[in-house]
């Protein structure tokens, strides 16, 4: 990767794209121009949208609503498919913030020519500057987030992208409130609503001009129309990243269940709550603030790294709140559980952007969020046909539900070590200072591999506050209820048979990560250092073998600091 020096000509032809001077401090913060700018757009995207629909609704009648909805999210959905492989590979080739205040100037003209198409209530100008409205978002898409690792240091990530989230989410409040109001208290004038599009979209315009220019990033590859072919080739380098493909499919399967919500939401509310399209649109609201809240307390939590196990754990209570809401369908009960989705979705979702921002290299970042983008919109496209697909709007809410719910046990399944290690660290970490104390490895010990016998499962907890790389492996012999549960924790094994043990010999060759392995007693870890599989094991093996003790000590009134030993004489296992 080679980033290319500013010479003095590029330092001119950037700042005819801004108005940023070097030492000025009304230009100091530049993620809070960013952040406006992209505030806009958000709600310039959704304030258009949804006056878009009102209009159609008015025009055809309240039966159509389901359609119309439909419509309209296809035909949003369909440029983030098209082009957000290009948008990836301009990012990763010019200027982020020179992109990015040239897509606003085409927003303003777009929004321009959109008091026209209402004041004529045409159907067809309304779905094409839609659809133009959205070929801007989908080019916009991969420098807006791309762009933040430039503008602030990596420690910085997750609360910009907490700011991010909550700002963009803030916008779509602002959007759907303000579609309502001003359908209804114009008296049907989309004219005059459709002018606040326009001086929204002036003032992102202005703010995208004060973000500190960043350089182009050399990069010879070209896009392809195969934009399909060029996702999966991204997606295939992520994988070489542990967690990240699991943080990208994550992040999109957010974008499917918030846009199936939303448009669910308007027949919903009329149908099942006796509430009007102004007033369904409206009730939304909830989610959305849920979602920006969520989002900023996501950024606090996440302190200097992307908190991934944070997003599984508020992912499962995301969907039960889901469940929830179709099984008391009142206002009120529906606008809680709307603002739970949205908290705990907010939740959900920074830890993921931050991470597969943070993980990704310069050169390929851009692309990175392309191949997000496209599978988010593809989601989007695939909610926006679903709901025509069930009788009500509440059974497509039951399904949508269980879908959630499953998905969301899968990620788990994946980032239960690092959930663990979150709630854990968040709970008795906060009583407990836990440290672990390793001797020195001589070099020609590739590895190191502790043995331990806890007192009690607080001392394996602590272990796992300690790191979420650590695993253990219980060696057993036989399984109890609990290890069946155990199981489906990502850093816990058990083995108990002598087949058992081939494949755990396997596991410890292959590991990477810090093993432990984990014994009920001292007689079964004297037994099993004795054992024939022990010395084929340590033949086998390049390994230094340590036994544990844990060490606590008081600091002061309901505080302790534990530390975790190991054992010089190591055929002693003194608790």
């Amino acid at each position: 990767m080679r980033i290319k020096s500013k010479t003095p000509f590029q330092r001119a032809h950037l700042s005819n794209f801004s108005f940023y001077k070097e030492g000025n401090p009304f230009f100091k913060n530049s993620l809070m121009f960013h952040n406006i700018s992209q505030f806009t757009s958000a709600l310039v995207d959704n304030l258009f949208k949804f006056l878009t629909i009102f209009l159609l609704i008015s025009i055809q009648g309240d039966k159509g609503s389901a359609e119309i909805m439909s419509t309209v999210g296809i035909v949003y959905v369909l440029p983030f498919l098209l082009f957000s492989s290009f948008a990836g590979k301009l990012a990763d080739k010019i200027s982020k913030q020179k992109f990015m205040t040239a897509l606003k100037c085409g927003e303003v003209l777009v929004t321009l020519v959109g008091i026209l198409a209402f004041y004529c209530q045409s159907a067809l100008a309304c779905y094409a500057l839609l659809f133009m409205l959205s070929v801007v978002a989908a080019l916009m898409g991969p420098p807006k987030y791309s762009i933040i690792a430039e503008l602030v240091t990596k420690e910085e990530i997750p609360r910009a992208n907490g700011l991010i989230t909550a700002s963009t989410y803030l916008a779509v409040i602002v959007g759907m409130v303000m579609g309502g109001v001003l359908s209804t208290y114009s008296g049907g004038d989309y004219t005059f609503a459709s002018t606040f599009c326009l001086w929204a979209a002036l003032i992102g315009c202005f703010a995208s001009l004060c973000v500190r220019p960043t350089p182009a990033v050399a990069n010879d590859s070209k896009a392809s129309p195969f934009f399909v072919k060029e996702v999966y080739e991204t997606l295939k380098f992520c994988k070489k990243t542990p967690f990240l493909l699991t943080s990208i499919f994550g992040s999109t399967f957010f974008l499917f269940v918030a846009a199936f919500v939303q448009m669910n939401m308007v027949p919903y509310a009329i149908e099942s709550l006796g509430l009007t399209k102004e007033d369904g649109g409206n009730v939304f609201v909830a989610a959305a603030v849920g979602i920006s809240i969520g989002g900023w307390v996501a950024g606090k939590l996440s302190r200097k790294e992307a908190e991934i196990g944070l997003s599984a754990l508020a992912g499962l209570i995301s969907g039960l709140a889901l469940l929830l809401m179709p099984i008391i369908p009142f206002y009120w009960s529906t606008a809680v559980c709307l603002f739970i989705l949205g908290l705990t979705g907010g939740m959900y979702i920074v830890p993921f952007d931050a991470f597969y921002q943070t993980n990704t290299p310069l050169e390929r970042r851009g692309q990175v969020v392309a191949a997000t983008n496209f599978l988010s919109f593809l989601g989007v496209a695939i909610a926006s046909l679903a709901i025509s697909f069930f009788d009500s709007p509440k059974t497509g809410f039951f399904f949508i539900a269980f879908v959630t719910l499953a998905f969301f046990a899968y990620v788990f399944s994946r980032l239960s070590a690092r959930s663990m290690h979150y709630l854990l660290r968040s709970t008795i970490g906060r009583i407990y200072r836990v440290d672990l104390v390793e001797p020195e490895l001589e070099e020609s010990m590739r590895k190191r591999m502790y043995m331990f016998i806890p007192r009690t499962w607080m001392d394996l907890a602590l272990l796992t506050t300690y790191s979420p790389n650590i695993h253990f492996y219980f060696i057993k012999e036989k399984k109890g209820i609990v290890d069946h549960f155990l199981n489906l924790f990502a850093n816990v094994h058990i083995y108990t048979s002598k087949n058992s043990l081939d494949q755990f010999q396997l596991a410890i060759m292959k590991e990477e990560r810090c093993p432990f392995l984990i014994f009920t007693s001292r007689k079964s870890l004297e037994d099993f250092k004795e054992s024939l599989f022990f010395r084929k094991l340590m033949q086998n093996l390049k390994i230094n073998v340590e036994i544990l003790r844990a060490v606590y000590k008081k600091l002061e009134s309901k505080k302790y600091e534990v530390t975790f030993l190991p054992q010089l004489p190591s055929r002693v296992v003194a608790r």
